[in-house]
């Protein structure tokens, strides 16, 4: 009888961490601890973590007692992403918001009798003062500004953002190395003034990616664009892609949180509004596949689990092979 060869597991160890690592990489943490979701600047405080918030000895804390169905609640929502970007690294000052829906008793206990209410908590203080000024970003960061000391501006127009004229434009749009967003618009128009908000957020998120422009285009100014681009009413944003790979029309809602998506798909991103990468990044599915088989295995099956490792490692190409 021959020799039985077996495997020290321990052999084959590194490469298995190295398999976790690929199959994670890009995850986006979670945990009791963190507050604040990836795709909003404004803290969400519940029940079970408001204690840990408020009061805060280092921070003044201004929270939005709000419930999703109102329609005032949902008219405050960009003034208010804009209030927490513009204090998103300010160490003594948080932005906070609690869904009184979900969290009742904890906004009974602070005597929320309409939505939404906002509440100043000083530093060290759970006494909550009412906010009764007005709900544009600005007024509100006077506000924090009055009571926390600080001299915090708006955030500036993001210099991703640039208005063009019509040659500028045909510029571009020609530009098969670039994925190039336009909003056109109207200066002064209702609807095109409210949508500046969200076309700016957008613009914070994809700050990073070099390939994509995002442009503005004064119909006013230049009326042509209306033929020329097929304009039928504003704003209207449509996706001039790279490589020749033609125009794409926006149809959905105009919010950032709805364009940022849209925008990934057919940009080969993965942001979130905070600017981060998604999940997704850094995954291979082959990869997770194994991983999730790893987890259940036990240590006698990992030889045979690193073996197919290197073969599936063999065939992959492209950024999935780098990962």
């Amino acid at each position: 009888m021959g020799a039985t060869t077996t495997t020290d597991p321990r052999a084959v160890l590194p490469l298995l961490l190295a398999l976790l690592a690929a199959s994670n990489t890009g995850a986006v943490g979670g945990g009791s601890g963190m507050t604040v979701a990836a795709d909003s600047f404004v803290t969400t405080l519940r029940g079970d973590n408001f204690q840990d918030h408020v009061p805060s000895r280092a921070a003044g804390v201004l929270v939005n007692f709000y419930m999703p169905w109102c329609k005032y609640s949902k008219q405050l929502t960009l003034d208010y992403e804009l209030l927490g970007h513009t204090f998103q690294r300010v160490r003594n000052v948080e932005i906070a918001k609690v869904n009184c829906e979900n969290d009742k008793p904890l906004c009974e206990k602070h005597d929320i009798k309409g939505y939404p209410t906002l509440k100043w908590f000083p530093p060290g203080s759970s006494e909550g003062e009412d906010y009764v000024g007005g709900r544009s970003s600005q007024e509100m960061i006077r506000f924090v500004n009055s009571r926390s000391g600080l001299q915090a501006r708006p955030k500036q127009r993001p210099n991703k953002i640039r208005a063009v004229d019509a040659s500028e434009l045909s510029a571009a749009v020609a530009d098969e190395t670039m994925d190039t967003l336009v909003q056109f618009h109207i200066p002064g128009d209702e609807v095109c003034a409210h949508f500046e908000g969200e076309y700016d957020m957008l613009a914070t998120a994809v700050s990073a990616e070099d390939h994509i422009a995002l442009l503005t285009a004064d119909i006013s100014a230049n009326p042509e664009f209306v033929a020329e681009y097929g304009v039928k009413a504003v704003p209207l944003v449509k996706l001039f892609r790279r490589n020749g790979q033609g125009a794409v029309g926006y149809t959905g809602k105009y919010t950032a949180g709805a364009l940022l998506p849209w925008l990934n798909g057919y940009a080969d991103t993965a942001r979130l509004l905070t600017g981060v990468t998604n999940s997704s990044v850094g995954r291979v599915a082959a990869m997770d596949a194994l991983a999730e088989r790893l987890v259940r295995a036990p240590p006698s099956a990992w030889p045979a689990i690193a073996e197919t490792i290197r073969e599936t490692a063999g065939k992959l190409e492209g950024e999935a092979r780098a990962f």
